[in-house]
């Protein structure tokens, strides 16, 4: 049987047929559409553009991680309240708290009336509260502690109230350097560098530091107690004491109160101590309070700590503490 063998076509054909190739090549990169492609139109195209505004309502605010370990509170056991922890606790008269603090949780709402205050003086006492209604502070109404996390639907600070860890942090994080070493009494690091009034040979003032920073990867979410002061003495400890952490999840936060995160002072034989951390997180804030995690005073200052507000709608202007004394001689 023959095999029927093509024959080359004729060279004028070849030609014709490249240049339609070419053709439909260019046509296909050229991205024009076709005929049979729907066109949306300028108006619909319009809505579908990412440089139109659409409203939203924010997500609310994720649970608040857990607190270092603290044992379960009760409204009148521990806090001298009147009450439940499950519909309401009114806390009438000061209380000060012993061991590593307490942990506050339930289905209700909490309330210190003016001038009563929470205090726990040990550095790294926690006082932690969960709550699915709200916490309320009076006028002047007090927590003291070093760890203070709050989480509830709303949380308002009356006037003159103060939420204060000020030198009252527990250890910074492991395979840190925020303290500084030998007896020079530097400042302790932690958002900043501490300061440091000794000069090694060969440098100079600018090129001496006391305290490191750390904690770079909690910028939006700073958990990291301050770092504490250099002491001048081998004998007795001068430094002043790193600033603790404060927390403060809600869908509304009403702040006309004060936040406080600052390093303890070191006076004129030790460093002071680094600030420490603040975040607060809800969907809307409103007041004229203050946020504070400054370094504290000393021989040579502490470094500031770290603040994060993550609010989605703001009213009036808070005023947050930005000119922070480096060093004992500044005062």
């Amino acid at each position: 049987m023959a095999h029927h063998i093509p024959l080359p076509l004729p060279l004028p054909l070849r030609r014709r047929l490249h240049h339609l190739f070419i053709l439909a090549l260019l046509a296909v990169a050229s991205g024009n559409p076709s005929p049979g492609v729907y066109d949306r139109g300028a108006e619909e195209a319009e809505a579908y553009s990412i440089l139109t505004f659409h409203d939203y309502t924010p997500p609310p605010p994720p649970a608040l991680p857990p607190p270092p370990a603290a044992p379960a509170a009760t409204c009148a056991g521990d806090l001298g309240g009147v009450g439940d922890l499950d519909t309401r606790c009114v806390v009438p008269v000061s209380v000060r708290l012993e061991g590593g603090g307490v942990f506050i949780s339930g289905n209700g709402s909490l309330q210190l009336l003016d001038g009563v205050s929470v205090t726990c003086q040990r550095p790294g006492c926690v006082v932690s509260a969960n709550l699915s209604g709200d916490i309320r502070f009076g006028h002047g109404a007090r927590v003291v502690a070093g760890w203070v996390s709050l989480a509830a639907t709303n949380i308002t600070l009356g006037d003159d109230a103060v939420i204060d860890t000020t030198a009252l942090a527990g250890n910074p994080p492991d395979k840190t350097s925020g303290v500084p070493t030998g007896i020079y009494g530097d400042g302790g690091g932690h958002g900043g560098r501490g300061a440091s009034c000794y000069v090694n040979k060969g440098q100079t003032q600018e090129d001496s530091w006391g305290g490191d920073t750390y904690a770079w990867s909690e910028l939006k979410t700073p958990n990291s107690y301050g770092s504490k002061g250099g002491s001048t003495s081998v004998e007795k400890d001068y430094g002043g004491g790193g600033g603790g952490v404060v927390w403060l999840f809600a869908d509304e936060i009403v702040m006309n109160g004060t936040v406080i995160a600052n390093g303890g002072n070191g006076g004129t034989k030790g460093g002071g101590g680094s600030g420490g951390s603040i975040y607060l997180k809800a969907a809307t804030m409103q007041g004229g309070g203050k946020i504070s995690a400054c370094g504290g005073n000393g021989l040579s200052g502490g470094g500031g700590g770290r603040v994060s507000i993550d609010v989605f709608s703001r009213g009036e202007e808070f005023r947050m503490s930005r000119q922070c004394r480096s060093s004992w001689d500044t005062l």
